[in-house]
């Protein structure tokens, strides 16, 4: 069953706190946000060679799966119509555009999973992107207030743990809600204190 809320970004994460389907959400309208281009050089490869940067119709090709599309302004995210196969498991996909290039990903594992799963997938990150980390819940709030302000709450992140790729990409696995847990890319642009997409008219 889907638990995305259909909305801006990772911190529009999972409709499983809601048990609700895909709505139509209103989206922030972020018109007044200034945002830094993505650093040339950056080689963060994520599934079928996805990158940061990337525009919608790239990783719609790439993808070569049915995906949703939603917009406003300059934020748009693209979501998969079914859950797509991630290590040994099956998770909701979402994919976080400003002004249509890729900044976040997260990968939804919903109430579906076991303990044992979210241990499991721990040791398959590691595998890839090498020594876990004890990460702070704040640093992923941090990350979700920039696009949906005050969608978490730090109680609400539990056992966060962190890991970051060579290009500086962070990558978290947290639960976020009663055993429900999800995976959260960000570009390294994004995740470096005022670097990302804030709103700062009168500032």
């Amino acid at each position: 069953m889907r638990k995305w809320m259909v909305g801006l970004a990772a911190g529009i994460l999972l409709a499983g706190l809601s048990n609700a389907g895909l709505t139509d959400g209103a989206i922030p309208d972020y018109r007044s946000q200034s945002v830094q281009e993505e650093k040339t050089g950056s080689f963060f490869s994520f599934r079928n060679g996805i990158g940061w940067g990337m525009q919608p119709e790239e990783i719609r090709e790439r993808e070569g799966v049915d995906m949703i599309e939603r917009s406003q302004a300059d934020w748009s995210i693209m979501y998969s119509q079914q859950p797509v196969e991630v290590s040994r498991f099956h998770a909701d996909l979402v994919y976080m555009f400003h002004q249509n290039q890729l900044k976040m990903i997260t990968y939804d594992f919903g109430q579906e999973g076991t303990g044992s799963d979210f241990q499991y997938l721990q040791g398959a990150l590691a595998a890839v992107y090498g020594e876990m980390r004890e990460a702070d819940a704040g640093e992923v709030v941090q990350l979700m207030d920039q696009i949906y302000p005050g969608y978490y709450s730090e109680p609400l992140l539990q056992q966060v743990c962190g890991w970051t790729a060579e290009d500086g990409t962070p990558i978290y696995l947290y639960y976020y809600a009663d055993g429900a847990f999800a995976i959260l890319y960000a570009s390294a642009e994004i995740a470096q204190p005022g670097a990302g997409q804030y709103m700062i008219n009168g500032l």
